[in-house]
């Protein structure tokens, strides 16, 4: 069982070493893999895959740090709304085991990049229909509107 890119040297270890000898043994791919990035207030999903195993699998996060609002569900499925932007991507540890006895744990270690909602400023106070009242009780707005009414 492997998810997705994982070095050569992992690959001949597993063809040297079955799975059946590693007697439950934990087996870690080395380079980090990047997820698509998330952005905040933005609904994220990801499903994980795998190849080989003996179902049901079980997934988890086995280290590092979910961004907040994203959770992985034991089905493989990383799910949620962003809710902190950062610099630098989380990084994270998931595993993955299976129905055999012992189980075959095999655990990858993931980036995730949230970026930052887009930036607008906010908190300007709304500008009163009666301020743009110009002498002798003419409304501007009334005025503006009716002039471009008329193009």
């Amino acid at each position: 069982m492997k998810i997705s890119r994982t070095r050569i040297a992992m690959i001949a270890v597993l063809w040297v070493l079955p799975w059946r000898n590693f007697s439950g043994s934990l087996i870690y791919a080395q380079d980090s893999v990047s997820l698509p990035n998330g952005k905040v207030g933005t609904a994220y999903q990801y499903q994980f895959q795998t190849e080989g195993g003996l179902a049901p699998l079980v997934w988890k996060v086995a280290g590092g740090e979910l961004p907040p609002g994203i959770n992985l569900d034991p089905a493989g499925k990383l799910s949620g709304v962003p809710t902190t932007p950062r610099r630098d991507p989380y990084r994270f540890v998931v595993e993955v085991s299976d129905a055999s006895q012992p189980p075959q744990r095999f655990a990858q270690s993931f980036l995730l990049s949230i970026q930052a909602a887009g930036a607008v400023i906010v908190g300007v106070p709304q500008m009163d229909r009666d301020y743009y009242k110009i002498g002798v009780g003419i409304d501007f707005m009334s005025l503006v509107q009716k002039i471009r009414g008329n193009r």
